[in-house]
């Protein structure tokens, strides 16, 4: 097995990045900043939420002008709230002499 030397390219690369930098370790990546969760959108949320407590997730995102996803998070994360959907459901009770009454609980999606 043999050994080749690196490509030009690369030694090339190398010289300007400690040129540069002053180091050839890798360079650290620009990360996009997080500019939607602000405090003026948490208190959008917020003062919405106080107006109509029980309002759906999806129209609350459609009149404060905030996606979903983001709104779940500031609902979550910042205001502590844990926003559910109501299920409607059907008890069966079927009576026991032995056990007592026995209860099967069916879920029905909406």
């Amino acid at each position: 097995m043999t050994l080749k030397a690196p490509a030009r390219n690369t030694i090339m690369n190398i010289v300007k990045r400690m040129e540069e930098d002053g180091t050839v370790g890798d360079r650290k990546r620009k990360r996009p900043k997080k500019t939607v969760r602000t405090p003026e959108n948490i208190q959008k949320i917020k003062k919405k939420l106080a107006d109509s407590p029980h309002r759906a997730t999806r129209r609350l995102s459609a009149e404060t002008a905030i996606s979903r996803g983001l709104e779940k998070r500031i609902l979550n994360d910042d205001i502590g709230a844990f926003p559910y959907k109501y299920r409607s459901t059907k008890v069966k009770c079927i009576k026991s002499e032995e056990e007592g009454p026995i209860c099967h609980v069916h879920f029905q999606e909406d």
